[in-house]
């Protein structure tokens, strides 16, 4: 059974500023009627800050309006209660997750901070280099994945700031 929120964009492409305005006028008359009944977000972090949640107490569904901003065009959403409940994909969290090679000095800097961050929330944990053999311009830093345990090192080179992301082999963390 589709409800009145199901059936309120009907002959309207939300993404046309003038149906948008249409479709944004129809909301506010049901509203205004007590048709249907704005509610407070369940899950704010599966959707954006200022999004506004419809609910038809008729059929209990619920719809999400995706307030445009731009460049996000507005959108309409049925809120799907099963599928939101399980929540997103988790993103890795650990430091494989960072691409290894070279690369230039604000990728470095921008590392760095980032394995700052990750250092601070336990993520990953410094750790002192099993031999201090980086070359006189260049400094080196090893982390360990508290996740995997793999270990990491990141080679900056003191001139350019240029930095190299790696995992440390095997065979040099024995030698600790």
């Amino acid at each position: 059974m589709s409800g009145i929120l199901g059936e309120i964009t009907k002959g309207l492409t939300i993404t046309h500023r003038a149906d948008w305005l249409i479709f944004v006028e129809r909301l506010k008359e049901l509203t205004l009627s007590g048709r249907i009944t704005r509610i407070l977000p369940l899950k704010t972090h599966y959707f954006a800050d200022g999004d506004e949640w419809y609910l038809d107490p008729e059929t209990g569904e619920i719809y999400v309006h995706g307030i445009p901003n731009a460049p996000k065009l507005p959108n309409w959403e049925r809120f799907d209660l099963i599928k939101h409940t399980h929540g997103p994909e988790p993103r890795p969290s650990s430091l494989g997750a960072i691409p290894a090679g070279t690369m230039s000095r604000v990728e470095t800097l921008s590392l760095k901070a980032l394995l700052s961050l990750l250092t601070h929330k336990g993520i990953a944990e410094a750790i002192d280099p099993s031999s201090n053999e980086a070359s006189e311009g260049s400094t080196e830093k090893w982390f360990r994945d508290t996740q995997t345990k793999v270990v990491y090192r990141l080679i900056e080179d003191k001139h350019s700031g240029n930095g190299l992301w790696a995992t440390v082999p095997k065979s040099e963390l024995k030698l600790q």
